[in-house]
């Protein structure tokens, strides 16, 4: 289901079933966690910069979902999010909004989309606590 999902949903060309696939790894995430944070949030990473404006836009707010997932599961064992997400991803969700901005995708007829999506990715993030510093 979640192979499904990434593969097939996340760059579907509506963009309500987008946002739906994000959601369901959200909730999918929390079932398994360690196939999750190993598997498919690198897959997710590796797509925030495709060529294909709906799978950046699906693959973000799948990221932002995926990361308050790990953060919400890692909470109610009173451990950080760090726990489950490594070094590297961290860092790629750090990078997402200057990658995007140094390659002008937030101008053009993509641009509204990668604005929402990266704001979602901020609520997310911030709601996750990430330990972004400087």
């Amino acid at each position: 289901m979640i192979d499904h999902l990434v593969t097939m949903k996340i760059s579907h060309w509506d963009g309500v079933i987008r946002e739906l696939a994000a959601r369901a790894l959200h909730n999918l995430a929390q079932q398994a966690p360690e196939f999750s944070a190993t598997q498919v949030f690198p897959r997710l990473l590796s797509m925030t910069l495709s060529p294909d404006l709906h799978m950046r836009h699906g693959s973000i707010l799948a990221c932002a979902e995926v990361a308050y997932a790990l953060y919400k599961l890692a909470a109610q064992e009173n451990r950080p999010v760090t726990d489950h997400l490594d070094e590297q991803a961290v860092q790629g969700l750090k990078q997402i909004h200057q990658q995007l901005y140094d390659r002008q995708l937030y101008r053009g007829l993509g641009g509204q989309l990668m604005r929402q999506a990266v704001c979602v990715l901020i609520e997310k993030l911030s709601l996750s606590k990430m330990p972004f510093r400087g």
